[in-house]
């Protein structure tokens, strides 16, 4: 059995390699697990991005007449099923780090293989590494595999195994009906929607970018109407394993290498550096995933204590009366996407100005984010968060950035058209309840007055920081996640 997870494509897939290698007819499935498809992170655009890429899977495998099987059963209950007709020998698949569903289900079936007399060969994915004590030679070890050959095999060597729907329907289970449609061999970008999943779309995503777009990477990435452009885009792609890091780290370094432009030179290299970035986080919460549920510093478990479900609402909805946080949010509800600095003032918004406590707005974005990597997440979170300890406290001013990202507010007035006719320098105006609102045309009052509420983080944070308390954990979170 090969079992797919956040590793959906057919190239580069080093379960699939040693499933080949190993020489028995192999069982290529993925499950929408229930647990973790009811859980509160789970929302219609990871499902729709899945059932993309399941479907260009399948239309490649049907060309070389293999299959794919998809379900919507725990593991435990697929396998139990499949034991009934099969001999299963191995369990081939990517180790994960997902949220604690997937890990307790993890646990569960550790042991139920081994009760089963099943051996269950799991492969890194990212880079990263389980059972890591601290971080001093990461850096080392993460680049070197980088380097590593690609896992490459042929489709026709993939001997999938062949079940009737007749013999599908004897053994119980529950096979999602998919509609198989045509991928056109020329794929269109289109950044103006919901990013459409699959390894053949990653794969011009990715062409697009190293054959352009990346000229003005530096210059537009804060910029959240110029960085849907700009940026990679790549993401969601990483993120649902339509590409592999390595794959994108390799097109990356053949481009560099073939530049003989400094600029180009410069932006390749700060994409290089986000790629590294991406799996330091998700090694970061591999080794301390409690950062899920848990300030990471417990110092600040004293703030932030009483929850404003109004202020939540507001929040979730883009209903606040400050422009660039309403624009940002709107966008995210409607596209999967908004680039990482309107994410980090959505949360810095969130939990400074509002004051409310990181995890009630976890699920919520984990939901609206395309790209959704738990390992990314909630470390992110916290960081902006400031529950670290560790970083730099970051109150990011949301006029200011509107003006210096935004200076025109065409991406604000996009997304929140009661302001289409307000004046721009009216836009980024700092304003108080009731203010010129002949000029905002019946766009909410701010819900917060924005200055008492920064002075009261800024205060209260510093306060907990410099404590004694958050400066004992602040130097055991450095002995274990400083890198070297």
């Amino acid at each position: 059995m090969v079992w797919l997870k956040r590793d959906l494509r057919l190239s580069d897939h080093e379960p699939i390699f040693r499933a080949i290698e190993a020489g028995l007819p192999i069982f290529l499935f993925y499950s929408f697990e229930p647990d973790i498809t009811m859980n509160a992170d789970w929302s219609d655009f990871h499902e729709h991005f899945i059932y993309d890429s399941l479907l260009d899977m399948e239309l490649r495998l049907r060309d070389h007449k293999k299959r794919l099987y998809v379900f919507e059963e725990t593991i435990e209950d697929l396998v139990v099923k499949l034991k009934q007709k099969f001999e299963i020998v191995n369990v081939f698949s990517h180790e994960e780090v997902g949220n604690s569903i997937s890990y307790d289900r993890d646990l569960r079936l550790k042991a139920f293989f081994e009760y089963s007399s099943i051996n269950w060969i799991e492969c890194e994915l990212n880079g990263v590494m389980r059972g890591l004590q601290n971080r001093k030679s990461w850096n080392s070890k993460f680049l070197a595999k980088l380097k590593v050959r690609e896992y490459d095999f042929n489709l026709n060597d993939l001997n999938t195994v062949n079940i009737s729907n007749f013999e599908m329907a004897q053994l119980m289970l529950e096979f999602k009906n998919l509609s198989f449609k045509q991928i056109k061999p020329f794929v269109k970008i289109d950044f103006s929607e919901v990013l459409q999943g699959g390894e053949t779309i990653a794969r011009a995503f990715m062409k697009s970018f190293f054959h352009g777009r990346f000229q003005n990477y530096n210059k537009h990435i804060s910029k959240p109407g110029l960085a849907e452009e700009s940026c990679s885009r790549l993401a969601p792609y990483l993120s649902w394993g339509n590409l592999s890091l390595k794959q994108v780290f390799s097109a990356y370094q053949y481009k560099y290498n073939a530049s003989e432009d400094s600029w180009e030179k410069r932006n390749l290299s700060a994409f290089k550096s986000r790629l590294f970035w991406r799996s330091h986080f998700i090694q970061k919460f591999e080794s301390e995933c409690e950062m899920e549920f848990m300030n990471q510093n417990p110092a600040f478990n004293c703030i932030r204590t009483e929850e404003n479900h109004e202020l939540i609402e507001s929040f979730e909805n883009g209903m606040t009366g400050f422009p660039l946080v309403d624009a940002s949010m709107r966008c995210l509800r409607a596209t999967g996407y908004i680039n990482f600095r309107m994410r980090a003032m959505l949360a810095s918004f969130f939990t400074h100005i509002l004051w409310q406590d990181w995890r009630c707005i976890a699920d919520h974005l984990a939901r609206v984010f395309l790209d959704y990597e738990p390992g990314i997440h909630y470390p992110q979170l916290q960081m902006q968060a400031g529950t670290t300890g560790v970083n730099t406290i970051r109150i990011y001013n949301p006029f200011l950035q509107s003006e210096r990202q935004d200076a025109e507010a065409k991406f604000i007035k996009k997304w929140v058209p009661e302001l289409q006719d307000t004046p721009v320098e009216l836009v980024h105006k700092l304003r108080k309840s009731g203010e010129q609102s002949l000029f905002f045309n019946n766009y909410l009052d701010p819900i917060v007055d924005y200055e008492s509420s920064y002075r009261k983080a800024k205060e209260d944070l510093w306060a907990v920081k410099k404590s004694p308390e958050a400066k004992s954990y602040k130097q055991k979170i450095l002995d274990m996640h400083v890198q070297g």
